[in-house]
Order: structure tokens, then C-alpha cells, then sequence
């Protein structure tokens, strides 16, 4: 039987940058072992000023506010009865239905 996960958690000023490279497996998380269940990873609505994800959220931890919450952090657990595709799919449809297109994501 499919089942699902899903979790909010807000990331304050400072864990961004380090949490962007950790769910993507990039900088120090990028070793072969971290990346074996890494699907898809994927950047959306960034300003023009970024030059990727990455410079995002390093910029979101140097320039917000000291007591802000940087990131809202959706966690899903899919169901393994879905192609890798589907899941994809499904990920991307949440995003566009719960986020939108005026503000930052990645995933992963």
C-alpha cells in the first residue's frame, strides 16, 4: 500500500547555504556515498541577480535579517510504487500548486 510523509520546518538565518548543499549533496556533502539516493535536483524562480542556487542562499544568510527564518523546508516522502519519473512529476506539481512562482525553491 503507498503511503506518504509530509513535514514544515523553518531553517533561521546562518543554515540555508549549508542546507541547500545538503539536500543537492554539493560542497562538503558531496561524496559518492551521500549522493547514491540523490534523484533529481533542481533550482526554481530565482532572481536575476543568482547566478545559481547555491548564490541564493548564501546571499539569503548574509542579508536577511538576524532573527528571520531563511528557508521553509516542505519534507515529502513519496511512495516507492511510483516511477522515479512519476515522483518527479508529482514534486513538481506540489511546487507550482503550494509555492508558486513568486518565490525561490530548490529541491531535491
Amino acid at each position: 500500500m503507498a503511503t506518504y510523509h509530509c513535514s514544515i520546518k523553518n531553517g533561521k538565518v546562518g543554515k540555508g547555504s549549508p542546507h541547500a548543499n545538503y539536500i543537492m549533496r554539493e560542497g562538503e556533502f558531496s561524496n559518492a556515498k551521500m549522493k547514491e539516493d540523490l534523484v533529481h535536483k533542481e533550482h526554481g524562480n530565482l532572481p536575476s541577480w543568482a547566478k545559481d542556487g547555491n548564490d541564493f542562499w548564501k546571499n539569503a544568510d548574509c542579508y536577511e535579517r538576524s532573527n528571520a527564518n531563511v528557508y521553509m523546508e516542505f519534507e515529502l516522502a513519496l511512495p516507492n510504487e511510483l516511477t522515479k519519473e512519476q515522483q518527479i512529476k508529482l514534486t513538481k506539481d506540489f511546487i507550482n500548486e503550494h509555492i508558486g512562482e513568486n518565490k525561490t525553491y530548490t529541491f531535491a
